[in-house]
């Protein structure tokens, strides 16, 4: 059965007859983002053909993109989920990308993009409400800029070094949902400006080792499929802190290994595991040639 959390239906319900435990939530997008990267990674890469011994891929054409990614994205939007639904579109566009598009293909998006995301937003209060917000925070705080305010607040008690650990205020019944999308507020507040660059610094450091290993990898599936992963945790840490510090309008989407979320955590660890293994055959194939 489907479960409804602030208006979104995006969580499916199993119950289960254990001791501690009365059922268990599935949110099935999180499962949507990695099979949309696995199978544009392994459409694009089907197009490859062998030139003069070496792999070379023709460009990918817009349909190939395009069709895929609407039906997740449209399938996304009847729940409806904003914040997963940029997420997938952006990461079809990321494979679309690495597979080889060309300027003018992406080019061809922009005119789409913009319409399609002006038409959402005047269709939907919410989305419109989080743009009022977004724009001039101060103007409802105790309505709908009640949330990044309370945000913004626990960031700028942290100071340089923080308050402490386990010493946050803001963490008490103060911010919504602190424990999943707001996450890094705690973060901010507890280790200050100090601690929140080690976060940020950590991420930076995966999302390059992610680069790099997609460009060592040994096939164009590999490469395709690791440039894409490795976007997919840039774009998702990327738009959470962007809320978090009003650079984006705030939505929700939870922050990468650190907020709390069983279908999140377990599907980005399995994307993550996929990611090892093709650095794992890249060492095999280097160990072969040698």
């Amino acid at each position: 059965m489907s479960l409804e959390v602030r208006g979104s239906k995006s969580w499916l319900a199993f119950p289960v007859n254990l001791p501690l435990l009365e059922d268990i939530s599935v949110q099935p997008s999180e499962l949507a983002k990695l099979s949309l990267v696995l199978y544009l990674s392994a459409l694009f890469s089907g197009k490859a053909k062998k030139v003069q011994g070496r792999q070379k891929s023709k460009a990918p054409r817009l349909l190939d993109f395009l069709l895929p990614t609407a039906v997740v994205a449209g399938l996304i939007l009847l729940e409806p989920d904003v914040g997963t639904l940029v997420i997938v579109a952006l990461l079809g566009v990321s494979a679309f990308f690495f597979a080889g598009a060309s300027f003018w293909q992406l080019f061809l998006l922009v005119p789409g993009v913009l319409g399609g995301g002006a038409a959402l937003a005047l269709t939907s209060s919410s989305i419109m409400n989080r743009i009022k917000a977004f724009l001039n925070p101060e103007a409802d705080v105790l309505g709908i800029g009640y949330q990044i305010n309370q945000i913004l607040i626990a960031l700028g008690s942290g100071g340089i070094l923080g308050i402490g650990i386990g010493e946050s205020r803001q963490k008490y019944g103060y911010i919504p949902d602190i424990s999943t999308d707001a996450v890094f507020a705690v973060v901010g507040e507890e280790f200050g400006f100090i601690g929140a660059l080690v976060v940020i610094s950590l991420f930076a450091f995966v999302v390059y080792r992610g680069f790099l290993i997609a460009k060592n990898a040994p096939d164009e599936f590999g490469r395709i499929l690791a440039a894409s992963i490795t976007s997919w945790l840039g774009i998702q840490v990327l738009i959470n802190l962007g809320g978090m510090t009003n650079l984006v309008p705030l939505t929700g989407v939870p922050l990468p290994f650190i907020s709390y979320g069983g279908s999140s955590l377990i599907v980005m660890l399995s994307a993550f595991g996929i990611l090892l293994n093709i650095s794992k055959q890249t060492a095999r194939t280097r160990k072969a040639k040698r």
